[in-house]
C-alpha cells in the first residue's frame, strides 16, 4: 500500500513537472511585447549598454600624477569625458555624445520631478496648535533610493523617423519623455489574463508624458500650476498627473513604496528658478542664471581623478564596481589632477565659458548604488566626511564636484573638448536664506 502511494506520488510529480516544462517552454516561444517607438520620433543619447565612462582607456586612473594635488595650471590638458543629463530629477541618466547649453544648464537636464503629497505635522505654539496645509514636495532617492530604477528615456523629434509628422502628437510637443519601470502584479487563477499580458511586456509598464506641451494640450489635459518644495523653495510648476492613467500611477506607487498621492511636474519655461548665492549677478554676465528642477545650480562637473581617490580610500569591500554616476554630474572631466578643480573659479570647455560658482555640498544620496536602487548606510559618505570637510562656506558638509553657470545663454559642449582653465581663485559656499541643506545624518 504504501509503496503504491509513494509511486503514484512520484507520476504525478513528474506530470506536474513534465507539464509545467511544457508551459515554460511555450511562454518562451512567445515574442515579448516591446512598446511602438513614439511616432515621429528618435530616442536621444548613446546607444544602450554603450558608455564613455567605462572607456577601459579612461587615463584619470592610469598614472600616480593624476593622484597629486598640483596646480590648476597643470601640464596636461583636461578633456570632457563623458556628458549626462536627468530628464526626470534622481530617475535613470541618459548619456550624450553632445549637449546644447542652454540657460537652466543642459537641454532636457532636470526639466521634470516626481512629487508626493506632504503633509507637515502641525506647529505647536503657546496659543495652541496650528495646522499646515498640504504641499507637493519634490522627491529624491534621499527618501525613495528605487527611483534609481526608473528607466527614463528622452524621445525627440525626427523627420527620418517611422510616421513623422508636423501634425503628431509627440512632434508637436517636441517629443515626449518614457518612463519604464517593472511591476509584477499579485499572481491570481482568476486572473490569469491579466497576468499573461504582463508578462508579455516582460512585467514593464510604460508612461509618457510630453516634453514640452502646447498651450492647447495643457488645456485639454488640464493641468494645474501649482507649486512644488524644493527644499524651502516654492516654485510653480506644471502638475502633469492627468498625463498618466490612475492605474499606472497606482502601479508605480506600489513599485517605489509610496502611499501617498503621486505626480510629476515639469518646469514652467515662464517661471525659472533664478539661482543667487554665489552664482554671477546679471549685471556681470547679461543674464540672471536661473535653473529647473535641480537642486540649485544649471551643471554640475566631476573629476574622475577626484572620484578615483575617493574610491583609493573607500573600504576594500565597496570598491568594486562603485560608478562616478552616483554623483549626477552632468560633465565628467578626465587627464587633470584629482581635486585640482577645487580653486577653479572660470573655465572655458569648447567654445563656451563657465563661471565655476561653488563646491558642491554632498548629503547621503551617493550612498545609493544606482545599479540596485539600495543606499548603503555608510559609504562613500562616512570617507567623504573624514577628509572633504574642507569648505569654509559649510563646515559641517563634505564637498565633492564642482557648481557651474553658463557666462552666456547658448553654446554646445561634446565629449572630447577640452578645459581651459581661464582664473582660479578661493571658494566659499554660501547657503541661501531659504535654503535647507540636507540633513547629513538623514537616512
Amino acid at each position: 500500500m504504501e509503496n503504491s502511494l509513494q509511486s503514484t506520488v512520484i507520476v504525478v510529480a513528474s506530470f506536474a513537472l513534465g507539464l509545467i516544462t511544457i508551459i515554460i517552454f511555450f511562454l518562451s516561444t512567445i515574442p515579448l511585447d516591446e512598446p511602438e517607438p513614439p511616432a515621429g520620433c528618435r530616442l536621444l543619447g548613446l546607444p544602450p549598454k554603450k558608455s564613455n565612462l567605462a572607456d577601459p582607456k579612461d587615463n584619470s586612473k592610469s598614472t600616480p600624477d593624476m593622484l597629486s594635488n598640483k596646480s590648476a595650471k597643470d601640464t596636461v590638458i583636461a578633456k570632457v569625458k563623458a556628458l549626462v543629463i536627468y530628464p526626470i530629477k534622481s530617475c535613470m541618466p541618459t548619456e550624450l555624445q553632445h549637449g546644447d547649453v542652454v540657460q537652466t544648464g543642459l537641454r532636457y537636464d532636470r526639466y521634470f520631478s516626481f512629487a508626493h503629497l506632504h503633509t507637515p505635522i502641525p506647529k505647536i505654539t503657546k496659543d495652541g496648535v496650528v495646522h499646515q496645509a498640504a504641499n507637493w514636495t519634490f522627491l529624491t532617492q534621499r527618501e525613495i533610493p528605487r527611483l534609481a530604477l526608473l528607466k527614463v528615456g528622452i524621445w525627440i523629434p525626427d523627420p527620418a523617423a517611422s510616421r513623422y509628422s508636423t501634425d503628431g502628437e509627440w512632434v508637436q510637443s517636441n517629443g515626449c519623455v518614457q518612463v519604464q519601470f517593472k511591476f509584477v502584479p499579485d499572481f491570481s487563477f482568476t486572473d490569469m489574463q491579466s497576468y499573461f499580458e504582463a508578462w508579455k511586456r516582460g512585467f514593464m509598464e510604460t508612461l509618457r508624458i510630453p516634453f514640452d506641451p502646447t498651450p492647447e494640450r495643457i488645456q485639454a489635459k488640464r493641468y494645474s500650476t501649482e507649486p512644488i518644495k524644493i527644499w524651502k523653495e516654492n516654485p510653480n510648476a506644471f502638475n502633469m498627473k492627468n498625463e498618466v492613467p490612475e492605474e499606472t500611477w497606482a502601479k508605480l506607487r506600489y513599485t517605489l513604496g509610496i502611499s501617498n498621492d503621486f505626480t510629476i511636474f515639469r518646469i514652467d519655461n515662464n517661471n525659472l528658478r533664478k539661482v543667487f548665492r554665489c552664482a554671477p549677478k546679471a549685471e556681470d554676465i547679461g543674464y540672471q542664471p536661473s535653473a529647473g528642477l535641480c537642486d540649485a545650480y544649471p551643471l554640475h562637473l566631476m573629476n574622475l581623478a577626484t572620484v578615483r581617490d575617493l574610491i583609493s580610500r573607500l573600504p576594500p569591500t565597496h570598491r568594486k564596481n562603485f560608478t562616478p554616476l552616483r554623483f549626477r554630474a552632468n560633465i565628467y572631466i578626465t587627464n587633470t589632477a584629482a581635486y585640482s578643480e577645487d580653486d577653479w573659479k572660470l573655465i572655458r570647455i569648447g567654445s563656451t565659458i563657465y563661471h565655476v560658482s561653488c563646491r558642491t555640498m554632498r548629503c547621503k544620496l551617493p550612498n545609493v548604488d544606482p545599479k540596485t536602487g539600495i543606499a548603503d548606510r555608510n559609504e562613500p559618505y562616512s570617507t567623504l566626511n573624514g577628509y572633504r570637510r574642507i569648505d569654509t562656506g559649510a563646515p559641517n558638509y563634505p564637498a565633492l564636484g564642482m557648481q557651474l553657470v553658463p557666462a552666456a545663454v547658448g553654446g554646445e559642449v561634446r565629449v572630447g573638448d577640452e578645459v581651459e582653465v581661464l582664473e582660479v581663485g578661493e571658494h566659499h559656499y554660501i547657503p541661501a536664506l531659504s535654503e535647507a541643506l540636507p540633513n547629513p545624518n538623514a537616512k
